[in-house]
């Protein structure tokens, strides 16, 4: 009986309950909505959307953001190069002949494009965040 009871207790499911809730908040965004700059828990993301799933890039503090972005902005890239934005997650973009970042997902299936243009008013967005 009492192995009949400890094997029931194994084999049960564990309940878990969401501890926390995130508000992320869009501070800038671009192409009628499909790229935007977010801020969840004070770590600032940025979303692309894809012809099936946005993907995210991950770019840390206020202070790791502006250094990427700026970085990316004022880069000398020419078509091709591929670049490892140095973030948590380890991403990597391509830049494209359309002046264009390429961000890869995860599984690198999919990719989002941001125009360098855009990237200025990210940067603006982002060194304005928190001042207010």
């Amino acid at each position: 009986m009492k192995k009949f009871i400890l094997l029931l207790l194994i084999c049960l499911p564990i309940m878990v309950q969401a501890q926390k809730i995130s508000r992320p908040e869009t501070i800038r965004s671009t192409e009628f909505g499909t790229q935007k700059m977010m801020v969840v828990d004070s770590t600032f993301v940025l979303v692309i959307k894809t012809g099936y799933k946005p993907i995210s890039v991950e770019l840390g503090t206020k202070d790791k953001a502006l250094k990427i972005l700026r970085f990316l902005y004022t880069a000398d890239v020419r078509s091709g190069d591929i670049i490892e934005i140095e973030n948590e997650a380890g991403d990597v973009c391509k830049y494209n002949g359309l002046k264009q970042y390429e961000f890869f997902s995860a599984g690198r299936q999919f990719t989002g494009q941001i125009a360098k243009r855009y990237l200025k008013g990210y940067i603006e967005a982002v060194e304005k965040y928190g001042t207010e």
